[in-house]
């Protein structure tokens, strides 16, 4: 029988944390964990916290993001190995 701890630890095995920022540019950044819980989402300035993103999820590992030719983010997913 499986407990919370054996859904939470494959669930989180199995996810990625997906970051997007636009920036001044107009341009998109995309910033995801790969695997590795070290992506900082927000930064202290004096007495207040920034988040870093202006968008953010986390979502199943194997995700591509694309922009097409009308210039509109595209989505999919890769099968599993």
């Amino acid at each position: 029988m499986s407990n919370l701890t054996d859904f939470t630890n494959t669930f989180l095995e199995q996810s990625e944390f997906y970051g997007f920022k636009k920036l001044t540019d107009g341009s998109l950044e995309l910033t995801y964990s790969n695997g590795v819980d070290d992506v900082n989402v927000s930064e202290q300035s004096s007495a207040t916290y920034i988040d870093l993103f202006d968008d953010s999820f986390i979502a199943k590992r194997g995700l591509v993001f694309a922009i097409n030719s009308d210039g509109e983010l595209t989505l999919t997913l890769q099968p599993a190995a």
